[in-house]
């Protein structure tokens, strides 16, 4: 399996296909733990049964790239020897063979987090989380376990202080993912470390505080819903893995468990986020956890079944299950998706009377930001995974409509470049068989027009806020910032009929001479300025101000854009 380490990798496909055994397989691999390999476990069943117990063993081989594109590839060998467990590793660094100790270093870097679908005990796990992961924190504070019990109360003081920082991180990644929960209001609930209210020593308070979840009443954890337990359990990771030293790689087992339809687009939402900087490695169910426009990492399992003879009882027979990814991609993928998770035409990805078609997810995340700011009821928006699919997009989405009893009206937004514009003029003599298109340019935020120079999504959005956003960048990055006099160049002629991202690529590189360019145009820095400023928005930034200073924005969208009416094809 070869993925893009910047998108979830999402794996589906049948029941007992071998998708839970390939999390487990990675969770083995990543342990180096020979007390955690179980021979009779994870030593392949026809390997077992088909060796005459004499070549008894399973390989995992994963390869990695680091930042400065060296390349590893590390294997693990499982086997038992007089009766013991064993692992051998073997690993190169381009191409050089490595020793077992440096193995094992270039390994620690990486933390992996394996949570099964079901069967586990929500409530321990998360509590068996907080105290190897956050309460080792408190380290600093055992030198007073020794000193009289008197002083225990201030002890105690001293680590409700030093937590307070760790449960409102949580609870805001709690709330990250239930903002949208609907008839159900959680803007007061938060994450509580409840300690004890009477006198013992350091070492019993990891047995003795109760992690739970706040709703005004304090009962324990075990009482929530499932759901909500799912739920605190993704917020304590998202907060390990943010607060986390070595690169956390992430395994859910079906994390569709328990939620709701909405609840699982947010937790979808809050995955391909967090995969920007996280290895996330997903098995569904679930149409939610299904991006149809952008298919390049989810992977459909399937599994070929061979006959085999025991080898230590000839004549009885059993199924070897030789899992394999599924070699279909395009239009046949969707299909073979769609097929396995009983999605029929129009029940899943729906097309309703009034669409948005746009050409990538950064498109649709600014529009929907800006729909809630102004307060409109945002159409369905599709994404295309680019201008070039545009055609192919709209081919199958007029094959997918033809047993509607209504004609849905496909609104084409379009960039206002060569690609764009190639775009805009086929779409104008196409036959629009069951589907009626109208393309539409993007404008810009000055309202200034030429038909010569590009511009796109990002030249609409107030340039306050791409700024901001920028500056938030630079800052992790630690870049020097923009200030008012690049801010003010924007609206000079000379830059005037620069796009917004190719404004900023030259600005900051002015700015940062000294470092690496950044190419605010690629498709990495262009999805990291959308979160962030959407982020700005969502926390109504300037919101006033720049509403009134710029009504261009919020009539487009709601005069032209998302207006059934309104809009013509011209």
């Amino acid at each position: 399996m070869e993925f893009n380490p910047q998108e979830p990798v999402i794996i589906c496909g049948p029941n007992n296909i071998g998708k839970t055994n390939f999390l487990r397989a990675l969770d083995l691999f990543f342990s180096l733990d020979k007390e955690v390999f179980n021979h009779d476990v994870d030593i392949p069943y026809h390997i077992a049964e088909g060796s005459v117990g004499g070549g008894s063993r399973s390989k995992i081989t994963v390869d990695f790239v680091d930042s400065q594109n060296n390349t590893y590839s590390i294997t693990a060998i499982y086997s038992r020897r007089n009766r013991q467990n064993q692992i051998d590793l073997r690993g190169y660094k381009n191409g050089k063979e490595i020793n077992e100790r440096d193995i094992k270093s270039f390994m620690s870097n990486f933390k992996f987090v394996y949570i099964q679908s079901s069967n586990i005990n929500l409530p321990k796990l998360i509590s068996n989380y907080f105290n190897d992961e956050i309460l080792p924190g408190l380290d600093r504070l055992r030198r007073r376990q020794t000193e009289p019990l008197r002083l225990l109360n201030e002890f105690i003081d001293k680590s409700k202080e030093a937590v307070q920082d760790i449960e409102r991180g949580i609870t805001d990644e709690f709330h990250q993912f239930t903002h949208s929960i609907d008839g159900v209001n959680t803007s007061n609930w938060k994450v509580k470390v409840m300690f004890p209210e009477f006198e013992y020593l350091r070492e019993a308070i990891s047995n003795l505080v109760t992690y739970t979840l706040f709703d005004s009443n304090d009962r324990p954890l075990d009482t929530k819903g499932s759901g909500i337990q799912r739920l605190l359990l993704l917020a304590l990771i998202k907060y390990i893995s943010k607060n986390s030293s070595q690169q956390v790689i992430w395994a859910l087992d079906e994390p569709e468990v328990f939620l709701q339809p909405s609840l699982q687009r947010e937790v979808f939402k809050q995955l391909k986020e967090m995969s920007l900087e996280q290895n996330i490695f997903v098995t569904t169910h679930s149409s939610h956890f299904i991006d149809l426009n952008n298919l390049d990492n989810t992977f459909l399992f399937d599994a070929d079944h061979e006959v085999k003879e025991y080898a230590r009882r000839p004549g009885r027979q059993f199924i070897k299950v030789n899992t394999k990814i599924l070699p279909v991609s395009g239009y046949e993928k969707i299909e073979k998706i769609k097929k396995h998770l009983g999605i029929q035409r129009n029940d899943g990805w729906q097309i309703t009377p009034f669409n948005i078609l746009v050409e990538g997810d950064t498109d649709k995340s600014y529009l929907l930001s800006l729909a809630n700011w102004f307060d409109i009821e945002p159409p369905n928006i599709l994404v295309a995974g680019g201008a070039d699919n545009f055609m192919g997009y709209l081919e199958f989405l007029s094959n997918f409509c033809e047993d509607l009893d209504f004609k849905p009206i496909i609104v084409c937004l379009l960039d206002h470049d060569q690609k764009g514009k190639e775009i805009y003029n086929r779409l104008n003599s196409r036959n629009r068989g069951n589907i009626e298109l109208r393309p539409i340019y993007v404008k810009r935020l000055d309202g200034f027009e030429n038909g010569r120079i590009d511009y796109e999504i990002e030249d609409l959005i107030y340039k306050e806020i791409i700024f901001e956003a920028t500056n938030k960048i630079l800052r992790k990055k630690q870049y020097k910032t923009l200030g008012k006099s690049e801010f003010e160049k924007r609206d000079q002629q000379a830059f005037r009929e620069k796009n917004i991202l190719k404004f900023l690529t030259e600005m900051v590189a002015q700015k940062n001479s000294d470092k690496d360019v950044i190419n605010f145009e690629s498709q990495s820095m262009k999805l990291w300025l959308c979160t962030e400023a959407c982020k700005l928005i969502e926390n109504n930034y300037k919101a006033d101000e720049l509403i009134e200073k710029y009504p261009i924005v919020r009539d487009f969208i709601a005069k032209e854009l998302f207006c059934e009416e309104g809009l013509a094809v011209q």
